[in-house]
């Protein structure tokens, strides 16, 4: 009995060693395990640390891409913008050279037709001053080529020849007068013509830079026709006053006759 009680005594202890024993088994499976778990852990805290930065990076990297996208798109904006403004002023420039090319041609042709009609005025002045100096040149022809002295017409009366003489002295200053008048007319109209063309020069010269040279060889043109003209005036002032001395002397000379008769 003392045998059985004791293998009965002997068999709970054993089971309790193998409790023991398996217990600390599967502690230093769980601590294995646990170190495992661990050794995961700051694995998987590092990749996700890993991860984190290059996320920032890709963030800090997406924005600076985002700001330069905005600024290109602003820079292309002002881009475009200068684009059209430029296309604006070119086609405006372009309006405007057409605009001045055809106000240029018009003024040509406006320049041409002024200078036409300059001309024939001034071949119609040269006319009637050939045709004054015609007359004036016939009048004193009649007038220093006067009927011949005979004897027989002695016998006229002083009073006759005197009335004679203060009518042809009145003819020659009427003559004079005339031909003064005249020779202001003339001039009154050259000077209205110089006015018209000095007016006409002027409106071209502010819109028709480019037909300078034409002006000036149109300008030349007239200032010569002008002398010209100024001679003829000056030679038919002259003509005139050598008709008025001739008349006077005419006068002179009868009077001495008269006062010899």
């Amino acid at each position: 009995m003392a045998a059985s009680a004791s293998a009965a005594g002997g068999e709970p202890q054993k089971q309790f060693l193998s409790i023991i024993r398996d217990f600390a088994a599967e502690k230093s499976h769980g601590e294995r395990t646990v170190s495992g778990l661990k050794r995961r852990l700051d694995d998987v805290v590092s990749a996700s640390d890993a991860a984190t930065a290059e996320l920032e990076a890709a963030k800090r990297a997406r924005e600076a891409a985002e700001t330069e996208l905005r600024g290109s798109e602003v820079q292309a904006s002002i881009a475009d913008a200068s684009i059209q403004a430029l296309e604006a002023t070119i086609s405006h420039l372009q309006e405007e050279i057409a605009k001045l090319g055809s106000e240029l041609e018009a003024l040509k042709s406006t320049e041409d037709i002024e200078r036409e009609e300059f001309l024939r005025q001034m071949h119609e002045m040269n006319a009637r001053i050939r045709q004054f100096q015609q007359k004036a040149s016939a009048e004193l022809a009649e007038r220093c080529s006067g009927p011949p002295s005979a004897d027989g017409k002695q016998g006229k009366s002083a009073e006759g020849q005197n009335g004679s003489d203060m009518n042809e002295t009145m003819d020659s200053e009427g003559m004079l007068t005339d031909s003064v008048d005249q020779m202001n007319n003339m001039n009154a109209e050259v000077h209205v013509l110089e006015e018209e063309y000095q007016k006409d020069l002027l409106e071209l010269e502010k819109n028709a830079h480019s037909s300078t040279n034409a002006r000036i060889n149109y300008k030349t043109i007239i200032d010569q026709i002008v002398e010209h003209h100024g001679r003829t005036v000056a030679y038919i002032l002259q003509h005139a006053s050598n008709v008025a001395e001739a008349n006077r002397r005419s006068n002179s000379h009868s009077l001495l006759a008269i006062t010899a008769l």
